[in-house]
């Protein structure tokens, strides 16, 4: 009874083959996630960013909007000459503002706003990721200013922290000089926020 030792050399190239298309496959894998990731980084994300800050730009600018109407009897959000105020915005007329106004959020699932001592929060979710944007708010040159942006949670992959706080001052600042209105002083206290206002 004799075996035959020789190697089958077919049945090597075949392995070989096989590993190669493996390792271009994963290759390709790599370079596809790294491309996803890049457009993340660079196009969505700050996108995504600035629309997230008008947004909730849009729904304070409503409730500025309605102070004064109320206090002028409809003067198209113009404030007379000399004029000087606290404006009192609360996170519970910014919360109803957006249960009532859902569609103002989209693509947001949830979305909900809360004033602290010193510190506003955002909290939102979409598309399965969830997360809560921090910022303090300073009054420069009669300009709304965030402080100290930062953003919690796995919303942080497609939301900029800066963007977003960007975004979000100057549609507020834009708004308020519509107004003709300086921002004269900024206080965050729990449940509100207290704006000095008065006309530039």
């Amino acid at each position: 009874m004799s075996y035959d030792y020789r190697y089958d050399q077919r049945t090597d190239r075949r392995r070989r083959g096989w590993g190669f298309t493996c390792l271009v496959t994963l290759v390709i894998l790599v370079f596809l996630l790294l491309a996803l990731a890049l457009g993340v980084l660079y196009f969505i994300k700050p996108q995504v960013s600035e629309q997230a800050g008008v947004m909730l730009g849009t729904q304070v600018d409503q409730i500025i909007d309605q102070r004064l109407d109320e206090q002028f009897g409809g003067l198209e959000g113009q404030v007379p000459p000399g004029y000087a105020d606290t404006l009192i915005i609360t996170d519970a007329e910014i919360n109803d503002y957006i249960t009532q106004h859902p569609e103002e959020i989209d693509p947001l699932d949830q979305a909900s706003v809360r004033f602290l001592a010193g510190e506003m929060q955002a909290s939102a979710s979409a598309y399965s990721l969830s997360g809560t944007a921090f910022a303090g708010l300073a009054a420069s040159d009669g300009r709304l200013v965030l402080v100290s942006p930062r953003i919690e949670g796995s919303l942080g992959l497609v939301l900029d922290a800066d963007q977003l706080a960007t975004s979000l001052q100057s549609s507020l600042n834009s708004r308020l000089a519509e107004n003709n209105l300086r921002v004269t002083a900024v206080t965050l206290a729990e449940g509100q926020l207290i704006l000095g206002v008065a006309s530039q």
